[in-house]
Formats: C-alpha cells, structure tokens, sequence
C-alpha cells in the first residue's frame, strides 16, 4: 500500500495518520445529518440536545457543548457519552485526561454505540492512551463493524479499517485478498475511501488481478465523490501510461485538483512530473518538492537532498543533500537513511564515519531498502 495513506482516510489518516485521528473521527462521528440509532425511540427527546453539542463543538464552543454532554451521559445516552470522552481525550473545554476519556468510551462502547467501538479501535492503533496494540485495535473494528449501532456510512468506516489492517498486516499476517472483501463491503455502504483503495489495488495488483481499467473505474468514481486521493492516483496513472496514453499535462491536472483540495501528498507528484520531464524542468520541480517537504513529506525532502548530492538544478553541495537526507531518515523515508548512510561511508559532505554510514543503512535496511541490505551485506 502507497505509504502515505495508511489509515490517512481516517483521519479525513494514517503510514500512519495524517491528522490528529481521535479528533476527525470525533469531527466524522458527529457530521451534520448523523444521528445514531442506538435507542432511537427511547432516546428520540435527547436528539435537539446532541444536534447542539455537535454543533457548538464546530464552532469550538466548548463551554456550551461540555454541559450538554455531561447531560447526555447523566440520562445514560451513549453517543453523548462518547462525545464527553472524546472533550478530554482532546482537551477541549477540560483538563486532557486520558483515564477518564477511556471510562467514557468504554462506557458507550459497552453500549454497542459504534462511535465509540472505532475510536477504541483508533486508540490501540495509535497507542494514544493506551498501550499500542494492533490485535486490539482489529477486534474494535470487526465489533464496530459487526456489532455497533450506527447508520451505513460508519459501517464503512470500521469495514474500511478492517481491510487497512488486512492490507498491512497489523494484528494479523498480511492478506491482501481479504483486505480486497473488506473494501467491496465498505464500498457497499458508501465509502469512498475504500473506492480510492480497491483502485489502487487494481492498479498494483494487490489481492486482486492487476487491472487499469477496473483500477481507473474505481478512482474516478471516488474522485468524482470528493476524495482527493484518488485524484492523485489518476494523476499517478496518466503520468505512467496505466491504461491511459501517458500524458503529462492530464496528470498534472490531476494532481493540481487533489492539491486544491487539501492533499499535500500530490505537490510531491507535481514535483515528480516535472522532473521526470524531458527535458527536465529543474525550477519547476524544486519549487514543487520545497513546498512539499514544507508540508512535511519526506519523499521530497529526500528528492532536494538527491538534487544537492548531484548539483541538478542546484550548485552540487555535499553537505546541504546530507542535511536534507537527515531530514528525511529522520521523517521515515528509507530512502534518505540510505543516502545519508551513503554520504558518510563516502566521507562526502559529513566527516567519514563507517559506524554512522552502518547505523544509517541499518535503518534503511529495516525500512525495506534493498540497496541498504546489499551494503550491509558487503560490509
């Protein structure tokens, strides 16, 4: 799975979460037009007092939605349970207080309300309160998709997670054929996500037979649905020639929409269509990738290091690629681990140090840089 988007869609996530998951899923649990069924008829009288809370909790109007949720919680209603816990699991209105945002959601949770089911599921992901635990963090997620009360679209989200966890091997060992199941069911209830998902294993081949058409199908349909991932990946689609004829200027169409839309992700592929030109266009790239690596992604920060260490585009300057590829071994990206490993083996822009060069690829090793193995191999 590309690796920036693991459990990102959860985050509206994810390798890892792309925002502050507990909140969005906070932010996604209480959308306008979202009421949960739990209980509805005996619970119907508390429905004016949720729709007020949710919104005073848009506005950050938490003074007005914390009493409110207290109120809820008081009468035994188990969404607005869930939304005390999620005030001081976040600390909004309240002292953050992990302990008693545990209580509180567990407390919902035992009522099968799915808010809370996922956000169990999104804690022990995360580790954020609790220890990490990824077997954990799937057994929330098959409840909430199995058990909780809730309407379709949270449904989706939890059968979603299922399939993430599947994909990547968290909890369980990796099996991407029924990670694929999991996606159809989320996209059986409106999801999206799991649209943009189930194209890029078309397009990969991951659990299903490699296939562009189905793959271009499932992409368009989530991008024409709001989801700006998606929009990259057809840009990622045009810019190859994935059953489409290659064309540059489509797919970075593509990928301005998805940055218009808020995904930062794509202004590295913007970067990468401009580089991978023929000619290449230097400034266009480097404007891309400095503003890309700005918005924190290490692919580009790798990319500015890479342009330092061969003076493409930039007067060569060993020294600033070495700070660029810390940077970008320190954000994650095995890439730059091995180039910084590299730089010091050389003696190049840093003093040579063959325990650093060692330790650097030994990281880029475990991150899956297979020319870091080979090195370790013959060192």
């Amino acid at each position: 799975m590309r690796t920036d988007s693991a459990f990102f869609k959860l985050g509206v996530a994810v390798a890892g979460f792309a925002v502050p998951i507990l909140g969005a899923v906070f932010y996604y649990m209480i959308r306008p037009g979202a009421f949960p069924i739990v209980e509805a008829a005996r619970m119907e009288p508390w429905r004016p007092a949720f729709i007020e809370a949710r919104d005073a909790w848009h506005r950050g109007d938490y003074a007005k939605a914390l009493p409110l949720d207290r109120q809820m919680d008081a009468a035994g209603f188990a969404p607005g349970t869930f939304l005390l816990g999620e005030l001081y699991l976040n600390g909004q209105g309240v002292t953050q207080d992990y302990a008693e945002a545990l209580r509180l959601i567990h407390k919902s949770a035992d009522r099968n309300y799915a808010g809370a089911l996922f956000a169990l599921g999104n804690l022990y992901h995360t580790g954020t309160g609790v220890p990490q635990d990824y077997r954990a963090a799937l057994s929330w997620y098959l409840k909430a998709a199995t058990d909780g009360e809730f309407d379709p679209e949270d449904s989706a989200y939890a059968e979603f997670s299922v399939g993430l966890m599947y994909e990547n091997g968290e909890g369980v060992p990796s099996d991407p054929v029924i990670a694929v199941d999991w996606y159809k069911k989320a996209i059986g209830n409106g999801s999206k996500e799991a649209e943009d998902q189930l194209g890029y294993c078309y397009e990969r081949g991951v659990g299903v037979d490699r296939d562009y058409a189905a793959a271009m199908y499932w992409l368009r349909k989530a991008a024409a649905e709001g989801n700006h991932e998606a929009e990259d990946n057809i840009g990622n689609m045009y810019l190859k020639g994935e059953g489409v004829p290659a064309d540059r200027e489509e797919a970075l169409r593509w990928y301005h929409k998805a940055v218009d839309g808020g995904n930062k992700g794509a202004e590295n592929q913007i970067g990468w269509a401009y580089w991978s030109a023929d000619p290449i266009d230097y400034v266009q790239a480097l404007e891309w990738y400095r503003k890309a690596a700005a918005d924190g992604s290490a692919t580009s920060e790798n990319n500015i290091g890479y342009a330092y260490e061969n003076g493409q585009g930039v007067a060569q300057d060993y020294a600033e690629a070495a700070r660029w590829y810390r940077k970008a071994a320190d954000d994650g990206e095995k890439r730059g681990a091995y180039h910084l490993g590299s730089l010091y083996d050389r003696g190049l822009g840093v003093p040579h140090d063959a325990g650093l060069a060692r330790v650097w690829m030994e990281q880029a090793a475990d991150g899956g840089e297979s020319r870091a193995q080979q090195w370790l191999d013959e060192h």
